[in-house]
């Protein structure tokens, strides 16, 4: 999945990544809520840090919404 050899950053690496998966459906509930920036974290084994940056440039996009005390969800229009 990622190349930590790469020359392409990780976050942008990640970014796509979780669009692609966001969109098929294959990482977000039946609500449309993703996981945890832990448990992204973890799945993806990278720090907080990449996923929040790759977080924010899909929420900056529109196509992601953070919702504060229940977390990070596709934007479903």
């Amino acid at each position: 999945m990622l190349d930590h050899n790469s020359p392409i950053p990780l976050h942008y690496q990640l970014t796509e990544i979780i669009r692609k998966k966001a969109l098929d459906g294959d990482l977000v509930d039946e609500d449309g809520k993703l996981p945890t920036e832990m448990e992204l974290a973890e799945q993806f084994d990278v720090s907080r840090i990449t996923i929040r940056t790759a977080l924010k440039t899909l929420m900056n996009e529109g196509l992601l919404s953070r919702k504060r005390g229940r977390g990070t969800f596709l934007k479903t229009t």
